[in-house]
Order: C-alpha cells, then sequence, then structure tokens
C-alpha cells in the first residue's frame, strides 16, 4: 500500500494545460514523419527535423502527442490519448502548435476539477456500482478528448510507473509475481460524492493494481477527526463476516493525492456531512506483455 502525490514539476515540465495556436512567420513546413518504436504511451519519431520543444504531433490515427526530447535523428514523443495501433511505422505529422503549462499543482486540479465535474450528468448512483449517495462518471475516463484529462492521464502513469518499479520481484506473491515491464489503464472514471454518500466495501475484478486520486475534498474531512468520516478504508468487505474481519488501514483524502494498492484488496469509503462534494478519479492498471 502507498501514496504517489501528483508532483507540480511533473506537470509543468512534461505537460500542458491547453493548446494555444503558435504562428510563426511562415506556414508550418509540411513535415511527414514515422514512428520507429512505442510502447508505454511514448513513441520515438524520426523524420520531422522542424519539430519545436512542447509541440503537437497528430499521428495517422488522429491521436495527438507532445514533443519532449528533441534529438539530433529522432523525437521523444508522449501521446496524449489511447495508444493502441501506434506501433512502428506509423506516419506523425507537425501541427505547428505549442502547448503551455500549469502555473502550479493548484492551476492544474482547478483545470481538471472543472473537467471532471462537466462529465457528472446524471442525478443519482449507477444501480451496479458501489456509489451510494452521489454520481460516477459514464465509460472510460481516459478516452475523453480533453486536454486536461489527458493530462491526468499521462502524469499519473508515469507516477504509476514510477511506483511499480520499486516494487520487489516474487514469482511467489499473488500480486507481485504479475509485475511487468508495461502496463495499461483497463478502467477510470470520476466519483462526485455529496453529503452523506460513501462507497460500500468492494474490490475490482477488471484491475491488477488499482487506485483513487483526489481533485476535491470538503474542508470538513481532516486527519484529525476521529470519526474519520469521508476517509478511505482498506479491508473490511461487504460480507457482514463480523469478527472475522478487521479494518487493516484508513486514509484520510487530500487534494492531489493518489492512492495505490492491489486490485483484490477490499476497500471502501466513510460516509461524511459537507456542502461541498468530494470529488474523486479512480481508476485500475494492469500488466501486459
Amino acid at each position: 500500500m502507498a501514496e504517489v502525490s501528483i508532483r507540480p514539476e511533473d506537470i509543468r515540465d512534461a505537460l500542458a494545460k491547453h493548446v494555444a495556436a503558435y504562428k510563426p512567420g511562415a506556414a508550418v513546413k509540411d513535415e511527414i514523419g514515422s514512428v520507429t518504436e512505442a510502447g508505454d504511451g511514448i513513441a520515438r519519431v524520426e523524420g520531422l527535423p522542424s519539430t519545436m520543444t512542447n509541440e503537437l504531433l497528430k499521428f495517422e490515427n488522429g491521436t495527438l502527442g507532445l514533443a519532449l526530447n528533441l534529438d539530433v535523428r529522432e523525437i521523444g514523443v508522449v501521446i496524449l490519448g489511447e495508444f493502441t495501433g501506434i506501433e512502428e511505422g506509423t506516419t506523425v505529422r507537425r501541427t505547428g502548435e505549442i502547448l503551455s503549462g500549469y502555473d502550479n499543482l493548484q492551476h492544474f486540479m482547478h483545470e481538471l476539477r472543472h473537467a471532471l465535474l462537466s462529465l457528472h450528468k446524471t442525478k443519482r448512483e449507477p444501480l451496479d456500482q458501489s456509489v451510494r449517495g452521489g454520481t460516477q462518471t459514464l465509460g472510460n475516463l481516459f478516452l475523453v478528448k480533453n486536454p486536461v484529462i489527458q493530462d491526468y492521464k499521462t502524469t499519473l502513469k508515469t507516477r504509476i510507473r514510477h511506483y511499480i518499479d520499486a516494487l520487489p520481484t516474487d514469482a511467489n506473491h499473488p500480486f507481485l509475481n504479475r509485475k511487468m515491464q508495461h502496463i495499461q489503464f483497463s478502467g477510470a472514471w470520476s466519483v462526485k460524492l455529496i453529503s452523506q454518500g460513501f462507497h460500500t466495501n468492494h474490490v475490482h475484478p477488471q484491475g491488477w493494481l488499482s487506485g483513487n486520486s483526489y481533485i476535491e475534498i470538503p474542508k470538513e474531512i481532516t486527519p484529525e477527526d476521529a470519526s474519520q468520516a469521508g476517509w478511505f478504508t482498506l479491508g473490511q468487505t461487504s460480507m457482514q463476516l463480523a469478527g472475522r474481519e478487521h479494518l487493516a488501514a484508513s486514509y484520510c483524502p487530500a487534494e492531489g493525492m493518489s492512492i495505490l494498492f492491489p486490485s483484490y484488496m477490499w476497500h471502501g469509503t466513510n460516509p461524511f456531512s459537507s456542502d461541498q462534494p468530494r470529488l474523486s478519479a479512480p481508476f485500475d492498471v494492469k500488466p501486459i506483455t
């Protein structure tokens, strides 16, 4: 079990807030490059010698990428979206558009909050999920073509990759024996809990590693609260086992925090009272060969 906080420098240096049209003195040179290597959300591209740092590139399937590492012969590109189908030989074009950065972590969280809230269009929780007293977005969050959501995905994946790399290798462990070099998100969504809302205890059968990022936390949810209202809990099931189970751990959420845990672990959320919503973005990750 570990906490991973999204670092401001990761956002400022590697990502961007929104697309701003770059207008050079002459039209952007129509260059067509190709992918030489792709994997884990990163592509290496050759044949685009005029590309600038932080320029948006467009792959032949319409997916955008962000040029970061400019070498003499190749460019390192962060894929801002689904990278399935992007492989060696895929063509890439320049767009001439440059991404501008976030001012700080608070700026990023503000933009992400607005992006997520715009997706909460229902009035009640889904019947087949763990949410009680709130709403949950539909579909895979990371397929939404919104720049700030894609920024969040890319930054989150980088931090998860660092976490996994630090894990020990153990072929006999039910979780560690599936540690792989490459990962992909098998699901992502957003949850908005309102006053008295909570999650029933549950597991994530579609994941290997699961987590939750906290975007907006009511001021009433605090580390000093002995009742642990609004806290994230681990270890208790929903099977009413009484004395045969116990709470393994509980964590007070904070804005900008992400909590990671094995997907097979039971977890839930305590109810809370506030006029402010509790907004989060859970996700599942699975290893790929």
